[in-house]
């Protein structure tokens, strides 16, 4: 998420799904920002959104910050309930 960007992956491979570019682009606010992500929140949606600051695109993470409007896309998690520990 940036500053009315669209997220993606820099370098290494990609995780996004193959239909990425098909999803929609949805508006919100960053609300909290750490160390390497940061979450959204995004008025369509009752739960905040996360980022990995690994997919940031069209600036670079050290510029993100809170109440900045961002535009993003949303797609799932490859990590499986059981790698989350």
């Amino acid at each position: 998420a940036s500053n009315r960007s669209t997220s993606s992956r820099r370098g290494g491979q990609s995780r996004r799904p193959s239909n990425f570019a098909s999803l929609p682009v949805e508006q919100g606010i960053i609300c909290t920002l750490k160390d390497s992500f940061g979450f959204i929140h995004c008025a369509e949606r009752p739960e905040e959104i996360f980022f990995h600051y690994s997919e940031v695109s069209n600036c670079h993470p050290d510029e993100l910050q809170i109440d900045t409007e961002v535009e993003f896309r949303v797609g799932s998690s490859s990590t499986s309930d059981n790698e989350k520990k």
